[in-house]
């Protein structure tokens, strides 16, 4: 309920992110990677990967069962296709890769293991021994690990350093896990030798010690007998830490570590549970997961919906949710590092490939920069109910008074009275002050005025008393940067007694 929240949450926050004084403001935008459309037309996004070699720094993704890769700056070049279709699954089948020295290893649960090595894809060798169709697929301790969809809960392991040569794998070099016969859903390098597995209701930890020849005697511990892991591509290292979306919601391993040792934990999106309730069980596998910039930002398929198309994001420097953010729909994530710079990328539901633009600064953004391919971003912030410390006694109202923070969208503002009705204070009002640009060269263009504080302020008294109220603020394009909202009433005289 809005008035039991903590001084400082809020009981909605669209498109909104928290920079680091704690400031509200809208969210950074999307563009494109390349300035040519990916080819395949409006097909989803399989799978993305960032391959980084000695020779090669590409942008690799499976469209329409295809492989294409972008190799340019940020915003400039094209997409290469590899070849023609290598892949047998469905097109809105999910595509995972993991790569191994300098090759791209890709699987979709249904055609045989294949590579790109950065110029064309490959089949690893006809006698290598490798599973049939595996689905689940990760690097680590410098072999390969993967997850034949005939033998769902074994682990296929490679020899070190090679996973497509003409004896490669054997049935010796695998491990099954839990003993129970339920599927894996997913498996995650961590720190360490460690290697995370997890089933839907099941967290594992094996120890694939690199000098320990014997497949079988590495050690495997459940480390938790009830939560688990529905979806691969939520999975994502925070630190030490990894989280990632359960059948409850999102879940830390270092929570899960801490409940096995005294209670079951609480998952870490409680506070947004009515977000998270909406969760598409069905199509849950397909939600993607990504740590970037302090934030974990998770897209995740909702109500009757195949694709992702709600995104949420958690602030690790305020240990936060920072709310829903719209428009942004990751089917796949990807960090890319371009000749210039290094940039979140995600691919969608549209076939296209985007960059977040959260890593520039303050002195490069442009009005742009809050655009969502070139389409505005509306904001909208709604606050906790003030009770002014007291859920009984009526109050009247005095004022209210809003603290904009170089902030550049004309902003609207309700305020709602006990959760129910609601009334406009302010429509389209600046939340900065005129810019004074002036035009000929000292040491560039110099600006006078704006992207400062600014305070908006309106008399509330004369209306009925309230026992709680909330303000609703709302842009609907341009920059939104709100720092503190401040009511301010009358108690009335008499205080009853609540038993």
């Amino acid at each position: 309920a809005p008035r039991l929240l903590s001084e400082f949450a809020s009981a909605e926050l669209i498109n909104v992110d928290i920079d680091r004084t704690g400031t509200a403001e809208t969210r950074r935008g999307t563009k494109s990677l390349s300035m040519n459309a990916v080819p395949e037309g409006t097909s989803l996004v399989q799978g993305m990967s960032y391959f980084n070699t000695l020779n090669y720094d590409q942008m690799v993704i499976c469209k329409n069962r295809k492989i294409f890769y972008f190799d340019s700056a940020v915003g400039e070049g094209g997409w290469q296709q590899e070849g023609s279709s290598y892949l047998v699954s469905s097109a809105d089948d999910s595509v995972n890769f993991a790569q191994l020295e300098d090759k791209l290893f890709f699987c979709d649960g249904v055609s045989a293991l294949k590579y790109f090595d950065g110029v064309s894809v490959k089949s690893v060798h006809a006698s290598s021994g490798a599973p049939a169709a595996p689905k689940l697929i990760a690097s680590h301790t410098n072999r390969l690990f993967v997850v034949p969809s005939g033998e769902p809960d074994a682990i296929y392991v490679s020899d070190l350093l090679d996973a497509e040569g003409s004896s490669s794998w054997s049935v010796v070099q695998s491990i099954r896990i839990g003993g129970d016969g339920y599927p894996i859903t997913a498996i995650f390098p961590w720190t360490g030798f460690r290697l995370l597995a997890f089933k839907r209701n099941a967290t594992f930890l094996i120890n694939a010690d690199p000098l320990e020849t014997n497949i079988a005697n590495w050690e495997i511990q459940n480390v938790d007998k009830s939560v688990g892991c529905i979806a691969p591509r939520s999975l994502a290292q925070v630190g030490a830490d990894v989280y990632w979306l359960s059948s409850d919601g999102v879940r830390t391993l270092r929570r899960t570590l801490a409940g096995t040792e005294q209670e079951i934990s609480d998952a870490l999106s409680k506070p947004i549970e009515n977000i998270i309730q909406k969760l598409n069980v069905d199509s849950a596998p397909k939600a993607a997961g990504f740590f970037y910039l302090n934030r974990y930002i998770l897209s995740f398929p909702t109500e009757n919906s195949s694709i992702n198309d709600t995104t949420v994001v958690f602030s690790t420097d305020f240990k936060v949710w920072s709310g829903k953010w719209t428009g942004i729909r990751g089917q796949c994530w990807a960090r890319y590092s371009s000749p210039t710079s290094e940039v979140l990328c995600l691919g969608t539901s549209t076939g296209k490939v985007f960059w977040w633009t959260g890593n520039l600064s303050d002195l490069d953004v442009v009005s742009a920069d809050y655009q969502d391919d070139g389409a505005n971003i509306a904001t909208s912030i709604v606050t906790k109910e003030y009770t002014f410390r007291d859920v009984v006694s009526l109050k009247t109202l005095y004022g209210i008074e809003l603290e904009f923070y170089q902030s550049e969208a004309l902003a609207s503002v309700d305020i709602i009275y006990d959760g129910g009705g609601d009334e406009a204070v302010f429509s389209n009002i600046a939340t900065s002050d005129p810019q004074v640009e002036i035009p000929f060269s000292l040491s560039g263009v110099i600006t006078l005025g704006g992207n400062s504080t600014k305070r908006r302020g309106r008399d509330l008294s004369g209306r009925a008393p309230i026992r709680g109220v909330q303000a609703r603020v709302r842009s609907s394009s341009g920059k939104l940067s709100l720092r503190s909202v401040v009511f301010s009433a009358f108690l009335e005289s008499y205080r009853p007694q609540v038993l």
